[in-house]
């Protein structure tokens, strides 16, 4: 008599699961590093960097290194304002951070994910709550972000005798595609925990 033959054993796929460690490692890192120049830059002694919207208007600029100055037609600029009080630096130094969790908090539930898609386990709570919580933060994050970042820039307009207009629907236009995604990954989300419960009343029925 022959003896049976061994069943094959899976492969792990170790290498993918340290691709995706190591590439989110990096780029977890290179967040930080981007934060904490961020906040240092908010406080140091020129001001942050503030954009001003301004109507198009001829400017003398010098546009690269080597460059000679000449006109423009300038629609916007970005100012460096000093003197600014500390509530509003801190408004500003909060929506860097903010920003910063928010991608780090991603990347770690893109992380969890990726383990459970390599080990074959799709419809679990990990996946549908890996998700939950990538479109939540997104969505979260870009509403904090953008409120956080208004407070700044309404501290800076207040020192400098600007005129300050409220949220105008012209500024929710770069959070836009960030709430569609954060929106559709939330109702995948929806679909893995479906697939999860239809999963597990099947094998309840065998």
């Amino acid at each position: 008599m022959s003896a049976p033959a061994t069943p094959p054993v899976a492969e792990t796929p170790v290498r993918g699961i340290l691709d995706v460690i190591v590439f989110s490692s990096i780029a977890a890192l290179a967040v930080i590093l981007a934060a904490v120049k961020g906040v240092v830059d908010v406080f140091r002694e020129e001001g942050p960097a503030v954009p001003f919207p301004m109507q198009p208007q001829p400017v003398t600029a010098t546009l690269g290194s080597a460059g000679a100055a000449d006109t423009y037609i300038a629609t916007g600029a970005t100012v460096l304002a000093p003197g600014l009080d500390t509530a509003t630096l801190l408004w500003f130094a909060a929506s860097i951070v903010t920003a910063a969790v928010a991608v780090l908090i991603v990347l770690a539930a893109l992380v969890r994910l990726a383990l459970a898609f390599r080990a074959g386990r799709l419809f679990t709570p990990v996946t549908a709550r890996s998700l939950t919580i990538i479109g939540g933060t997104m969505f979260l994050g870009a509403c904090l972000v953008l409120i956080t970042e208004a407070l700044g820039r309404s501290g800076t307009y207040a020192m400098l005798g600007i005129p300050w207009e409220p949220l105008h629907m012209i500024q929710f236009v770069p959070y836009l595609p960030i709430w569609v995604a954060s929106i559709a990954i939330s109702m995948l989300a929806g679909v893995f925990e479906r697939g999860r419960r239809m999963q597990r009343d099947s094998e309840g029925l065998v």
